[in-house]
């Protein structure tokens, strides 16, 4: 029988023999210098509820980046662990994945239907009560959205950069302001265009 590490136990000193059963929840690309690198970053779950952050280097995306579809569950092994650090992390697990070209990835039954989304609360946004060290997810109606900037790039120097402002609503008529960069920003503007013309409701999770 496979026995599978929780990612709550995850220890940098073995890293050679830990194999994780996981849900990819999401994913998105990190662009770097050049246009046509980027880093892959995921979230990824456990049966348990644990949340963990993971990155697949430019030069290990390709072997990867095919296989991976949100809401699967995977079987991972040969991968590094480090420190969760910096300005702001996707999750408070204290320690983070790396793929690297030796790492094993493969898919495997569903291990449970959930999507382990637990929304913050916009009072506790609101108030300050939440370690903004840390990535929050939060749902609400958009009640407004100002118009789709490009601004130019520091970092690539060639390519304009999309910026989009915009506020949603929770249920009981909090209101906060969010901001959507890069491609994130085209994307969303795109579903919100698209929720108009057919007549839905433009409810935002994020």
């Amino acid at each position: 029988m496979t026995t599978y590490r929780s990612l709550s136990t995850l220890n940098p000193g073995q890293e050679n023999t830990q194999l994780i059963r996981v849900k990819l929840l999401r994913r998105w690309k990190i662009k770097l210098s050049s246009p046509r690198l980027y880093n892959l970053k995921l979230i990824l779950v456990d049966s348990e509820g644990k949340k963990i952050q993971a990155t697949i280097p430019h030069e290990c995306v390709l072997y990867f980046v095919d296989d991976l579809q949100d809401q699967n569950w995977y079987s991972i092994k040969d991968f590094k662990i480090k420190t969760n650090v910096g300005r702001t992390m996707t999750t408070n697990n204290t320690f983070k994945l790396k793929f690297t070209i030796s790492t094993i990835v493969k898919p495997i039954p569903s291990e449970s239907s959930s999507l382990y989304f637990y929304p913050s609360s916009f009072v506790d946004i609101i108030h300050r009560r939440l370690d903004f060290q840390i990535v929050v997810d939060v749902i609400g109606l958009l009640v407004s959205s100002a118009p789709i900037q490009f601004c130019f790039n520091e970092e690539s120097k060639i390519n304009d950069i999309a910026f989009l402002s915009f506020k949603i609503e929770d249920d009981r008529e909090h209101i906060i302001e969010c901001q959507a960069v890069g491609d994130t920003a085209v994307q969303f503007e795109e579903n919100r265009v698209r929720c108009q013309q057919s007549g839905d409701p433009e409810i935002c999770l994020l």
